[in-house]
């Protein structure tokens, strides 16, 4: 029978915090077995991924935590998936954390003693345009400011929180609404202007914002949710509601919200853009233009390590 170790990879520059730092001072006073915990830094996007592919392809029980944001944890459950061998796991230090608070909150998923003594789930992930995602993807406006935010933050003296309200101002002096055709299960269900839509995994994405309060993580279903066609003033008044998720009650869109809002219930969903002009779809926070998405549930894809609480 074999030993399982654990692997801790490391995102040096998520968050406000030092995560390498924290990350090391945890593992020294854990408890584990030094021979057995093995800490990895990557130094660009997509190692993550490639050194969680490199733990499976050993075929060894292993727990893999991803110590930083989403979007560490997005790559490190890349890497993971199709490994039955290996657990996720999410010491978060990042900006969002969302996927993690889904389960418990984020003190007690920083506590490494929690984590070690935590119980293994299985959970669902959202197969999309050959990758793979545990929590939520999103296109329109939401996704452009994140796509924009990185050439804000190479400007000098421009830091994260800047950089965001310049995204968010730069968007809003754009053209608001996409043009595209939504599909649930085959069947056609919206075609014209589109504000946003998440296709939900998870129940919140951003740090917070509950587009989706009725999703659950292991009930092999996506949630589609559709913010059509408004100006910017209305899209202003919207997003607090958006945030604390109001305008869906009870699994169903609220009255009040039943002009501007869609929710639909799918395994499997398509997004295509009716022009030729491109979308930026988030995929965990990670984004890229494309000009069609397809999004499948995988029931049971990948087993997680929750902490107790």
């Amino acid at each position: 029978m074999h030993t399982m170790h654990t692997a801790f990879i490391i995102n040096p520059v998520a968050g406000r915090q030092n995560a390498p730092e924290h990350t090391r001072q945890m593992t020294a006073s854990g408890g584990l077995a030094p021979a057995a915990v093995k800490l990895y830094t990557p130094r660009r996007s997509g190692d993550a991924q490639e050194i969680t592919a490199r733990l499976g392809q050993r075929g060894e029980p292993c727990l893999v935590f991803a110590c930083g944001g989403d979007g560490t944890l997005n790559e490190v459950v890349n890497g993971a998936f199709g490994y039955p061998c290996l657990t996720g796991g999410g010491l978060p230090f990042g900006t969002g954390n969302d996927f993690i608070a889904a389960f418990t909150s984020l003190d007690a998923a920083r506590d490494l003693g929690r984590q070690l003594a935590g119980e293994d789930r299985l959970v669902d992930l959202i197969q999309v345009n050959g990758r793979v995602a545990c929590n939520l993807c999103s296109c329109g406006f939401d996704a452009d400011v994140a796509y924009q935010v990185g050439a804000f933050k190479r400007l000098p003296f421009v830091g994260g929180a800047m950089a965001y309200i310049l995204s968010v101002l730069w968007r809003l002096l754009r053209k608001m609404p996409m043009q595209v055709q939504c599909a649930v299960d085959g069947r056609q269900v919206f075609s014209g202007s589109c504000t946003l839509a998440a296709i939900a995994n998870g129940r919140s994405y951003g740090g917070g914002f509950l587009a989706a309060p009725h999703a659950d993580l292991a009930d092999g279903q996506l949630e589609l949710v559709l913010v059509k066609k408004v100006g910017r003033l209305k899209f202003l008044q919207l997003v607090g509601s958006y945030r604390k998720g109001l305008h869906i009650q009870n699994g169903q869109v609220g009255k009040e919200y039943a002009q501007l809002v869609e929710a639909h219930s799918a395994r499997s969903c398509t997004i295509t853009a009716s022009t030729q002009m491109p979308f930026v779809l988030n995929i965990d926070g990670e984004c890229a233009p494309v000009t069609e998405a397809t999004f499948q549930v995988l029931p049971g894809a990948l087993r997680v390590r929750v902490p107790v609480r």
